[in-house]
């Protein structure tokens, strides 16, 4: 096995951009800029919280590697404006989705209903006189999980 010389490995992947984009383009404006700022800071959160990769980061937003790649290193030679859009819907997407998911009830706890209360019963039974039982019931009616709370 060969030991690389010299090899760099960046630790901080998500390091904030030295280079900002060029505002001496014909392509960008002042706007534009700021608003890069604004999403690369959105972006570098959202993936160190998610753990999350360039490559997958590009993934999610649906733009490609190199593009994103460059887009984020703030040397990207294209249209600022359009690729800003894309990384801005897809953060306003994963806001969206979070205030979704805030809103589905959590599932409930074990809730002790007349079939729960039957299990826990021949259960106890068969444990104070010695015997075995059998439980036979469909399947979904909560004989794993009323085993598992007792």
């Amino acid at each position: 096995m060969k030991n690389a010389i010299n090899a760099t490995v960046d630790k901080n992947p998500w390091a904030r951009p030295k280079n900002q984009p060029s505002g001496t383009a014909q392509n960008r404006n002042s706007d534009d800029i700021a608003l890069w700022n604004e999403l690369v800071d959105s972006v570098r959160a959202l993936a160190q919280m998610n753990d999350w990769t360039k490559a997958e980061v590009a993934r999610r937003i649906g733009m490609p590697d190199g593009t994103f790649s460059q887009w984020y290193a703030g040397s990207y030679a294209g249209q600022l404006g359009k690729q800003n859009a894309k990384v801005h819907q897809w953060i306003e997407a994963l806001k969206e989705t979070a205030g979704l998911l805030k809103m589905i009830p959590e599932k409930p706890a074990f809730q002790r209903n007349r079939i729960a209360s039957e299990i826990i019963d021949t259960l106890t039974l068969a444990q104070s006189t010695g015997d075995m039982v059998m439980i036979t019931l469909d399947a979904g009616n909560g004989k794993t999980k009323t085993c598992r709370h007792t």
